[in-house]
C-alpha cells in the first residue's frame, strides 16, 4: 500500500534527522515533501531547523512513549503530564487530571 509506505519513509526520515542527527526541520508542511517513486520521500526547504541536544532527544523520545502508552486512565495522564513538564510547560493546579 503506497500509503503505508509514505508514512513509513516520513517517519524513518524524521527519526533519523532528529534522534540520529539532533535536527528537526522546523516547516514540515506538505509542499516541502515531496513522494518519489515507490513510496520514497524528499525533505525540500531546510531555511528553518534547529539543533537539539541529547537531552532534548530524551524528552522527545519520552513525550512519544507516553503517547503511544495512553489510555486515559490516572497513572497514563500524569506520565504524560510529567514528561510535558520537561519541556517546561506548567499547569494550574489540579489541571492535569
Amino acid at each position: 500500500m503506497l500509503g503505508r509506505r509514505i508514512l513509513e519513509a516520513l517517519t524513518t526520515a524524521y527519526g533519523n534527522m532528529i534522534f540520529s542527527s539532533g535536527f528537526i526541520h522546523g516547516d514540515p508542511h506538505p509542499g516541502n515533501i515531496f513522494v518519489l517513486d515507490g513510496g520514497r520521500v524528499a525533505l525540500i526547504d531546510c531555511g528553518q531547523v534547529s539543533q537539539i541536544f541529547r537531552e532534548q532527544r530524551l524528552l522527545v523520545a519520552d513525550a512519544i512513549c507516553a503517547a503511544a502508552n495512553y489510555d486515559g486512565s490516572p497513572e497514563a495522564i500524569k506520565a504524560l503530564a510529567d514528561v510535558v513538564r520537561g519541556f517546561g510547560v506548567t499547569f494550574l493546579p489540579g489541571t492535569e487530571r
